[in-house]
């Protein structure tokens, strides 16, 4: 499933589960009101036409885009591309060209005088509109004519999402940005000289707040990261009126994030840093009252000061689907320059923090700045590439690499090569492994919602902090029947909800669940029914979560095999768990009680952990593990753990993050703080030491009430 929406917000049954509210240290302006003008327009000045420039040629543009084209690495497998590992100086496959012939005026306006505003843009009617329609404006601010400026058309939301045919009856141009707009003029050529229908001039004047001169970015409170976050200057912050969104949009998701798109806004670069605010509002206004929209189109804005504003809605650590690169927008991310890059070059700031906040994005989903990947075309007018076609492109690409459009410019699109290397160097230097604690309930005997809750506290705050809070869409069930994890099960390093059906299920077999977190676990992207046969978890046999992927389902048979030796049996997430992986018998005879010891697999690595933790001969629990690339016959651990034996009727071992990873005991009921309490041992230490002791916010309950992943 490609995108998931979410609607209403989730009210949880558990009053005591509230989270702590942290009041920011900076205080939220209050939202400010852009006024948006619309404006029929039609007729030829001659006394203009004298003054104006030449028709655009579509042929001139075409042409730019084959020049543009052959500057970028040719695509693997596309006509002309070098074998990997050798440089192409040939052009590679582009989309197809816009559609070419002789432009005749349709419309040019006189100097035409307006409000004061800050962007500016044409659209006209779609049905039956000229086959080719080009769109040429000058601004005049401060008493001073712009140049005249091509305006290409939007790149857009998909054709065929819902946003996309909430817009589809318009069509229009990006829109221009000016500080200080007081006039503008018009030239529009069409193929036939025939005028668009219902063409129109919108202009946005912004407002202004007090709040624009002293904006303050801070990082994103996200509820699990894999690098930090740059600090971002939230809608709030930039005054965004969120009135303005219509009531029947809701932000649209994809599960997972492959490729961050670079563009630029078109406008004067001479702006001031307290205006850049107003020049957010009224690009956002223009997308949504002026096109039709349901936000503005990029999911982050930078001015040339280095300044990062959140764009679209729905959480900036989250993969939001925007309307920033037509046919191409699920898995993607827009980050756009304000400014006018065609040929001057943006500011070494803009540079600097566009490259920040590709890096902490694609950081979250764990891609390569440097690495490639195939999207899918959704097709639609932006792009020339057809619906269905693969498109392999750089994980770090400009707008002009996937649409038929210049963006992000000429003078911009070289330096993409020192975004990615940039990106790489902010994600490598910002990078730490997720050690939150996520608890599970998902049992009958509680929450009374009747539904799987997830409540997880944060490792930055030492436990104390609650960061989510969430029911999910599926109803609890028995605790014999069900094992809960957080793992990756869509390619990424974000925490998707696991969920393993045991015993009693309606086929037969064994199956998962997954929720999805770009969804806040709202949809369910995987529901499957696996090869394996039902079984009763922890009598003979356990379920753990991990290995290559992160996310892959291990059935360990620790009981009663037919080989005498504790046996792994993998499902692999990429087949969402339809497929076995692996089936091994490792070096470890079976017959180990399964109270008394708790197996566990790393992420990454795969390796086999158990922790003995009911008899040893020294009267500590032990830990133990053996590595995966010996097919799990040499041990790698071997220590004794400072605690001694525990039960798994009050608490429950768990691993963390990374592939040498620390062990966590964590302690759900008969605590003296009445609290969840977690307890930290390193393997630095070879799990001799604590490294942390902390009571949490979740209250006490007894597994399998609780169940517990870090990460």
């Amino acid at each position: 499933m490609n995108s998931v929406r979410i609607g209403a917000a989730v009210a949880l049954a558990a009053g005591l589960l509230a989270a702590p509210v942290v009041t920011p240290a900076w205080a939220a302006p209050k939202p400010v009101a852009p006024v948006t003008h619309t404006t029929a327009i039609g007729g030829v000045d001659p006394t203009a036409l004298g003054q104006a420039p030449a028709a655009f040629d579509p042929q001139a543009l075409a042409a730019a885009d084959a020049k543009s084209a052959a500057k970028s690495p040719a695509a693997p497998g596309a006509p002309g591309a070098a074998a990997p590992g050798k440089t192409s100086d040939a052009t590679p496959s582009a989309p197809v060209a816009r559609a070419s012939g002789a432009a005749r005026p349709a419309v040019l306006t006189r100097e035409l005088d307006a409000d004061r505003f800050t962007a500016a843009g044409i659209t006209w009617k779609r049905a039956g509109a000229p086959k080719t329609v080009t769109v040429q404006v000058r601004v005049r601010q401060d008493g001073q004519w712009s140049d005249w400026f091509h305006l290409e058309r939007e790149g857009g939301p998909d054709s065929g999402s819902a946003e996309g045919k909430r817009a589809a009856a318009k069509d229009s141009t990006e829109p221009i940005t000016a500080a200080h707009g007081e006039a503008i003029q018009v030239r529009v050529d069409t193929d036939s000289g025939a005028v668009p229908a219902e063409l129109s001039l919108v202009t946005v004047d912004p407002g202004t707040s007090p709040a624009d001169a002293n904006l303050a970015g801070a990082p994103v409170n996200t509820a699990h990261a894999g690098t930090r976050s740059p600090n971002i200057i939230s809608r709030a912050q930039w005054g965004a009126d969120e009135s303005l969104r219509p009531s029947d949009c809701s932000p649209e998701y994809s599960s997972t994030l492959k490729a961050a798109v670079v563009h630029h806004t078109v406008n004067a670069n001479t702006y001031t840093a307290a205006e850049s605010a107003g020049l957010v509002r009224s690009i956002y206004a223009f997308h949504v009252q002026g096109r039709g929209w349901c936000d503005v189109g990029y999911q982050f804005l930078v001015d040339r000061y280095g300044q990062i504003f959140e764009g679209r809605a729905g959480g900036a650590d989250r993969p939001v689907i925007g309307a920033q690169a037509g046919g191409f927008n699920t898995y993607t991310v827009g980050v756009s320059g304000i400014g006018d890059f065609t040929s001057a070059a943006p500011t070494s700031a803009m540079v600097a923090s566009v490259s920040q906040v590709v890096g902490w994005k694609l950081g979250l989903h764990n891609r390569d700045p440097f690495g490639r990947v195939t999207l899918v075309s959704a097709g639609g007018d932006a792009t020339g590439y057809p619906s269905g076609t693969p498109v392999p492109v750089n994980v770090v690409l400009g707008h002009r690499d996937v649409d038929l459009t210049g963006c992000p410019g000429d003078a911009f699109y070289p330096l993409l090569a020192s975004i990615r290397s940039q990106a790489a160097t902010y994600r490598s230097q910002q990078s730490y492994l997720d050690q939150d604690l996520y608890g599970v309930w998902g049992t009958t005997i509680w929450p009374p919602a009747g539904r799987v809750e997830i409540h997880a506290q944060s490792s930055a705050s030492g436990y104390f902090w609650r960061m989510t809070d969430v029911a999910t869409t599926w109803a609890s069930g028995k605790p014999e029947d069900w094992r809960f994890f957080l793992g990756s099960a869509s390619g990424d390093t974000r925490p998707d909800l696991i969920g393993v059906h045991a015993t009693n299920t309606a086929s037969g077999f064994v199956e998962v669940k997954v929720a999805s977190w770009a969804s806040y676990y709202q949809e369910t992207t995987v529901n499957t029914v696996t090869p394996a046969r039902t079984f009763k978890p922890d009598q003979t046999t356990q379920l753990a979560v991990g290995g290559p992927s992160g996310g892959d389902v291990y059935i360990i048979a620790i009981q009663g095999t037919g080989t005498g030796r504790v046996e792994l049996h993998r499902l692999s997430a990429d087949s969402q768990y339809r497929q076995w992986s692996l089936n091994t018998a490792t070096g470890l005879s079976s017959g180990y009680n399964t109270s008394q010891n708790r197996f566990l697999v790393a992420r990454g690595s795969g390796d086999l952990y158990y922790v003995a933790h009911g008899w040893t001969g020294t009267a500590r629990s032990e830990v133990w593990a053996l590595s995966a690339s010996s097919g799990f016959t040499r041990y790698i651990w071997g220590a004794a753990t400072p605690v001694g034996y525990t039960s798994d009727a009050d608490s429950q071992w768990v691993l963390g993050a990374g592939s040498v990873p620390d062990l966590f005991w964590v302690q759900a009921s008969r605590t003296g703080s009445g609290r969840v309490e977690i307890h930290a041992l390193s393997p630095w230490s070879q799990y001799g030491s604590w490294t942390l002791h902390a009571a949490t916010s979740l209250p006490a309950l007894a597994p399998p009430g609780w169940q517990f992943s870090v990460g």
